[in-house]
């Protein structure tokens, strides 16, 4: 992970990161979070221009948002949790961390049926036929890794499902023929620029995660409504979005506690213990989930409540963002 040093002024942080005026003449209040996305990713290639090459085939029009899915889960509260805690952890930078390091496909998707070549997966996303196997990820002890009635996945998604025991059978594939870590440095510098801007300006902190937030959106725009705009991926935004959930899933494998909630990016976990640094603990390690807070892709700590005979009674039938609701109002009222 790269660090700006030496940067004392907004404008120093727009120079490191090859981004002149961005905040000091007003480009981002006039273009936007987006726009400055697009922006820094064509600073970045524009000694290799061929990275950014337009894609002729509108990818919108391709099955690339069913293999992006979000998680929203929850387990029931139970009265066997009564006097239990909830600590709520949230992941810093949760799809500039997915960025790193993850190889996504260039140039035109080729369709590939039927697909018979197991030994090679390539960037892309795959029509699958599943089932869960042994696997605890059933949609009861943990989150399913693949939805119900989801029939296309990812190369990352694909693989972990396959690690986690699930047995996955290729019906056929859009992949790509070239590949390249297109997001990884636009991500090492969104997050160092983010971290240095705190202790200068923190308008502007903010202005730089509202583009690592919504700038992964600007590659999953549809050519129709944006005509003569290039380099529209839309593989780029879902090889992020599924990285990231294969990420947060992982992690549900390392710390192995009485999960209650997934819900995107934010884990809800349930523990005798009232300490929220060493009531979660990775199995093997014994490392405290908060050991990286202040880190790219580490856990920091939101709120923590007790479960009470009432919250019990309140959480049934919720959804998984209603019961987070709930239990942030109960974690608000304790802080």
């Amino acid at each position: 992970m790269i660090a700006l040093v030496h940067v004392k002024t907004v404008e120093d942080v727009e120079l490191s990161i090859g981004m002149s005026g961005l905040f000091t003449r007003g480009q981002y209040d006039k273009y936007g979070p987006q726009w400055a996305a697009r922006r820094l990713l064509q600073v970045i290639w524009r000694d290799r221009p061929h990275i950014l090459q337009h894609c002729t085939v509108d990818t919108r029009d391709l099955p690339f948002v069913d293999a992006a899915r979000d998680i929203a889960w929850r387990r029931e509260l139970t009265e066997a949790m009564i006097g239990w805690y909830v600590h709520h952890f949230d992941k810093n930078g949760d799809y500039l961390a997915a960025m790193r390091g993850m190889y996504t496909g260039i140039g035109d998707p080729t369709l590939v049926e039927p697909w018979d070549d197991y030994e090679t997966l390539r960037p892309g996303i795959y029509s699958v036929v599943w089932s869960t196997g042994s696997s605890p990820f059933d949609g009861h002890s943990l989150p399913y890794i693949i939805e119900p009635g989801q029939e296309w996945v990812t190369k990352d998604m694909l693989l972990f499902a396959r690690r986690q025991g699930y047995e996955v059978h290729i019906i056929k594939a859009w992949v790509f023929h070239g590949h390249a870590r297109v997001l990884d440095e636009y991500a090492a510098r969104l997050w160092a620029a983010r971290q240095a801007l705190r202790d200068i300006d923190k308008a502007c902190s903010d202005k730089m995660k509202m583009i690592a937030v919504a700038g992964n959106g600007a590659w999953n725009w549809n050519q129709s409504a944006r005509p003569g705009l290039e380099w529209i991926h839309s593989n780029w935004w879902c090889d992020t979005i599924a990285r990231a959930k294969e990420r947060v899933l992982a992690n549900l494998v390392t710390y192995g506690q009485p999960l209650l909630i997934n819900d995107i990016d934010g884990i809800y976990y349930a523990s005798r213990n009232p300490d929220p640094r060493s009531a979660v603990l990775g199995i093997e390690t014994g490392v405290s989930i908060l050991a990286r807070e202040t880190e790219s892709g580490g856990y920091k700590h939101k709120g923590s409540c007790l479960i009470t005979a009432e919250m019990v009674e309140q959480a049934k039938g919720l959804s998984p963002s209603k019961l987070a609701t709930l239990l942030k109002g109960a974690m608000h009222g304790l802080q």
